[in-house]
């Protein structure tokens, strides 16, 4: 007698509610995934409203995710000991119309590599632009 096991593996996405923030020149969409491997995915899309003269980005950081927990302290942000390239570069979109995808992969842990403990959050989704950034608040738990 033989007998055969069959293993599947699919990678599973908890995908959450899309929210929204409309301003005079960006529509900016927000959302979250918890992937297979129990990380976050943040998603951003903006999509261009109307031009906006003299914006840009005063570096190589296009897109930034800070992270707050429930009593409102700061407790990771994406630029932390990063360094960028010092260029002028374009707000992406740039057209009316057009739409660009933001995103970034949250391993849960604060700047200091420490595992951050369940709880209520909010993420600060942004394009760090000059002379105002674009941004959206998206609430979450773990």
């Amino acid at each position: 007698m033989s007998v055969s096991i069959l293993l599947l593996s699919c990678k599973s996405v908890q995908e959450t509610e899309e929210i929204e923030s409309k301003g005079e020149f960006m529509l900016l969409k927000a959302k979250y995934e918890i992937t297979d491997n129990e990380q976050i995915k943040f998603l951003m899309t903006a999509e261009r409203l109307s031009p906006r003269e003299g914006e840009y980005l005063p570096n190589s950081e296009n897109f930034r995710v800070e992270i707050f927990d429930e009593k409102n302290n700061l407790i990771f942000n994406s630029d932390f000991e990063m360094n960028y390239l010092m260029v002028i570069m374009d707000v992406e979109p740039k057209q009316i119309g057009e739409s660009t995808q933001y995103e970034f992969i949250w391993n849960k842990k604060n700047n200091w590599k420490k595992q951050v403990p369940s709880g209520d959050y909010k993420a600060r989704l942004s394009i760090p632009s000059v002379p105002d950034d674009y941004h959206i608040i998206l609430p979450f738990k773990l």
